[in-house]
């Protein structure tokens, strides 16, 4: 499903828009943007952001998929034109997370967190 028409509604039209399909939690994903104030362009630790992220849809509750509504809200600069180039291809928040570290996370950085981890406990 094309989402180009998000972009062009108001606030109040989009609220309404997403009432009308079902989607009546959008303020809980709303809240969580304002409130943590949550951005990322690329110059901060993406995983830290991608932790921060996880760790606020556990506590908060919030949908995932509707998180994906959001994320150009959360996204600057070259990042958010890498969102722009791909979202289409992004069906589920897990998508968009297996992508997101394909680009951003550190080469290596699921291995090289095992080993310290392996290392550390013995």
């Amino acid at each position: 499903m094309p989402t180009s028409w998000v972009y062009q509604l108001r606030k109040e039209d989009l609220i309404r828009e997403l009432e009308e399909r079902g989607w009546k939690n959008m303020e809980i994903v709303g809240k969580f943007y304002r409130k943590w104030n949550i951005h990322f362009d690329g110059t901060g630790d993406p995983v830290e952001f991608i932790e921060k992220i996880e760790e606020l849809i556990d506590t908060t509750g919030a949908d995932k998929f509707k998180l994906l509504l959001i994320i150009p809200r959360i996204l600057q600069g070259k990042v958010l034109q890498w969102y722009r180039n791909y979202r289409s291809e992004w069906k589920t928040w897990e998508n968009f997370i297996a992508d997101f570290k394909f680009f951003y996370f550190p080469q290596n950085y699921e291995n090289r967190l095992l080993e310290k981890i392996i290392f550390i406990s013995y």
